[in-house]
């Protein structure tokens, strides 16, 4: 038994319990959406937005969509569970994707875990040279939580999504297409520049989208966490 919300995406459950603190509210939502003790229902996969994972001991985020092409022996990425591991049968997608694929150490054959479903907010960072020269949060880039750049920290190679607060080091890849590194390089975001993170937003509260009597509904986070389901 598990709370609905670290459940497995993409399979059937079945809801053995609700918590005893549910306010009146978020009792009154899952009575019109049917989600009662024995309901069956589903967590739909591409409502999720980001998968972490370990290949050949290097840490790599990927956004949701881009996980739902890599094909682990018959299932995708997307089908499993944190702590499965397994090896990269095929990537499906464009050449710009199998590219980004390739450039971030994932091709087939490629040994990988599925360490977590995470959830990190959008950074906030200062490029070295660049026209941005204040402390004033809004003169600061902004990137998405999911960010294919690479820096290197201390010697150590790391995804930008996955830097702390305060962590300095040096772009040394910019994983993108054509277009998007463009715009990265008008923002001074290439490589041998110095960036540095300066704050990172903290996520809203991820919502799961299920379904239920062939039904969709979306249930907040905090309301998932008092769901009860087993697989």
């Amino acid at each position: 038994m598990k709370s609905l919300r670290y459940a497995k995406r993409g399979q059937p459950l079945k809801v053995v319990g609700l918590s005893e603190h549910m306010c009146s509210y978020g009792a009154k939502q899952l009575a019109k959406f049917g989600i009662k003790e024995g309901a069956e229902l589903e967590i739909d996969p591409s409502f999720v937005s980001q998968v972490l994972l370990n290949v050949n001991g290097k840490e790599i985020l990927l956004g949701y969509e881009s996980a739902r092409m890599i094909i682990i022996g018959r299932d995708r990425l997307t089908d499993m569970g944190p702590g499965s591991v397994g090896k990269i049968a095929d990537i499906e997608g464009g050449y710009e994707a199998f590219k980004r694929f390739k450039d971030l150490g994932l091709s087939a054959g490629a040994e990988m875990t599925l360490r977590a479903f995470p959830c990190h907010g959008c950074q906030y960072i200062r490029v070295q040279d660049a026209k941005i020269v204040t402390e004033d949060m809004r003169e600061l880039l902004s990137l998405p939580p999911v960010a294919y750049l690479m820096v290197d920290v201390n010697g150590t190679e790391k995804q930008i999504s996955l830097m702390e607060t305060g962590e300095k080091g040096k772009f040394t890849r910019i994983i993108a297409e054509h277009g998007k590194r463009e715009k990265y390089d008008r923002e001074w975001i290439k490589e041998g520049n110095l960036v540095e993170v300066m704050h990172r937003l903290d996520p809203e509260s991820v919502p799961l989208m299920v379904r239920v009597d062939n039904k969709n509904h979306v249930v907040g986070a905090g309301l998932a966490e008092k769901i009860f389901v087993e697989e």
